[in-house]
């Protein structure tokens, strides 16, 4: 039986919902990027003893859809890239080394945002989500002793479901136009991961999970 990720069914609830949603619901769409940390242990357990820095964080980055239920309930759907990085050159017993690690995740996020009531323009709530992670890595590493010269290149890929959970922030500039922030904290972990010949590493992850933060703007249309 074909398996579907989890944001993609949220997805069609949602198209699904929308003819009953549309007489009281705004719908709108939304961009971000912030800062995460992440874990990362058996990718950066391969640099263990080196001088190659650790992949602890990145930035991340991504749009979707919004649709506000009511003042007090967000829903979302996001595409978001998560960027991760470390590289290297030298010399090691003579070898001049230039390693290039490249281990980003490509999300799609569902979420859901409740914010308490507020007089005010400013609304603080709380926030949490589910999301399907499918990593993208792929590695560059040349060797060169003074006599050959070698270049090793290899991808890694693998999927899994991410959860996060934080504080959220809605400030409204305008009746269309809001600013959006939130920080908390994401799980979110690969099976073993596959190498260029689609052979799976076993024992082998790539995790994404710690502190996330999101900030920027949603404009929405139509009114409650």
């Amino acid at each position: 039986m074909k398996r579907f990720p989890l944001a993609w069914i949220v997805l069609a609830a949602l198209l699904v919902a929308a003819p009953a949603l549309a007489g009281t619901a705004q719908f709108g769409i939304g961009g971000f990027a912030g800062y995460n940390t992440y874990s990362m242990n058996d990718v950066n357990d391969l640099f263990s003893g080196t001088q190659i820095d650790e992949i602890s964080g990145g930035l991340g980055f991504g749009g979707g859809l919004r649709v506000r239920t009511s003042p007090s309930l967000l829903l979302s759907l996001d595409y978001e890239r998560l960027s991760g990085n470390t590289s290297a050159a030298g010399v090691d017993n003579g070898i001049t080394y230039d390693v290039d690690l490249d281990m980003p995740a490509n999300a799609v996020v569902a979420g859901a945002t409740y914010f308490f009531p507020s007089a005010s323009k400013a609304h603080f709530g709380v926030t949490g989500g589910i999301g399907y992670y499918k990593a993208a890595g792929s590695g560059t590493v040349s060797l060169d002793d003074g006599v050959n010269n070698v270049t090793f290149t290899g991808d890694l890929t693998g999927n899994g479901i991410g959860f996060h959970g934080g504080g959220a922030l809605d400030y409204s500039l305008s009746p269309v136009a809001h600013f959006e922030a939130m920080a908390g904290y994401r799980v979110a972990k690969t099976g073993d991961l596959e190498d260029s010949d689609g052979t799976s590493i076993p024992n082998f992850s790539a995790e994404w999970s710690g502190f996330m933060s999101r900030a920027g703007f949603s404009f929405f249309f139509g009114s409650h």
